[in-house]
Formats: structure tokens, C-alpha cells, sequence
């Protein structure tokens, strides 16, 4: 039938890529021989290009109960964080997005709890918490 053609004509184009070696939905990344004649010393590598951008999705939003707000008092701020996030990527997102010197950083994992409503049963998700020591001089103006 001639409906399916573009099909068919899919099929062979993901078969030469596989056979040129080419993964099919993903685009070639060019190596780090191709470009060495282009790079000058000013250059940033790729791989600190791409560890700012992983520092802006490690912060979800901050963490405000009445503990944290009295942790805040001291110099200590709550966030919830994303699952991978590690303790040296929460300081450094930290300290790019409001501008100040983190001591040191604790993480915790909340695990999810069971909720029931009636017979229906389910659970509430849980999630990773980092509290933020910042220097004694300075807080955060959003808590």
C-alpha cells in the first residue's frame, strides 16, 4: 500500500545509521579531537558548560515550615532538593543563585509515607532535603 511507504523508507534510513554507526534518535556529539585546532586557551570546556546547567535543576524550591524559618535565624535554610543531587552540587547551586558563601550542607533522605482515605490506600511521595549552613554574616532575603 502506498499509505505506508514513508515507513518502510524510516525503517532504511535507521538502518544506515545503525550500520554507519549513528544511534538513530540521537544526534552525533562532535569529539574533543575535531575541535582541538578551534579551542584557544580563553575557552570554557563542554564539561563545565554542562555542570551549570546541572546546578540549576538541583534546587526544586525551599523547604519553609516553622523549623526552617527558625533555622533561618541562625543561618540555616532548608530547600527540597532533586534525588541525584549530591552535597557539592547543592553548596555550589547555592551559592551561584543567591550570591553567598555556604560552610557546610547536610542532606536527608524523606522517605515516602502510606496515606489512606477511606479503603482507598496510596502513599505520599517523599523526597531529599539539603540544610544549608551559610557564613555567620550572611542570610538569605527570601526566608
Amino acid at each position: 500500500m502506498a499509505l505506508f511507504d514513508f515507513l518502510k523508507k524510516q525503517k532504511e534510513q535507521i538502518k544506515e545509521r545503525i550500520r554507519s554507526n549513528e544511534h538513530p534518535r540521537k544526534e552525533r556529539v562532535p569529539s574533543h579531537e575535531d575541535d582541538t585546532e578551534e579551542r584557544t586557551k580563553d575557552s570554557v570546556s563542554p564539561k563545565l558548560d554542562e555542570s551549570r546547567f546541572r546546578n540549576d535543576i538541583v534546587l526544586t524550591i525551599p523547604h519553609i515550615t516553622e523549623k526552617s524559618r527558625l533555622m533561618g535565624e541562625n543561618g540555616a535554610y532548608a530547600f527540597e532538593v532533586s534525588r541525584g543531587a549530591t552535597k557539592n552540587m547543592v553548596k555550589r547551586s547555592v551559592e551561584d543563585l543567591y550570591h553567598v558563601h555556604v560552610e557546610h550542607v547536610r542532606i536527608i533522605n524523606i522517605p515516602k509515607k502510606p496515606r489512606r482515605r477511606g479503603l482507598t490506600s496510596g502513599s505520599k511521595g517523599g523526597y531529599k532535603k539539603a540544610i544549608v549552613s551559610l557564613r555567620k554574616s550572611e542570610t538569605i532575603e527570601m526566608f
